[in-house]
């Protein structure tokens, strides 16, 4: 069963981002770059992974 939710929300992600294809500026403190909204999406997914993974690691500490 929970294997049937990740892989529902994996095709909602996918389905999510593949919708959203225009470009976007991106502002940081010191500067801008335009990119396409399926990038922004990646990365912002990759983080929060990356996040999910590593905070319980390193509180354990």
């Amino acid at each position: 069963m929970v294997l049937g939710v990740l892989a529902l929300a994996a095709i909602w992600l996918v389905a999510f981002i593949l919708s959203n294809s225009e470009t976007v500026r991106v502002d940081f403190v010191f500067g801008h770059v335009s990119l396409s909204l399926i990038w922004v999406m990646i990365i912002c997914a990759a983080l929060g992974a990356l996040l999910a993974w590593g905070v319980p690691r390193f509180s354990r500490r």
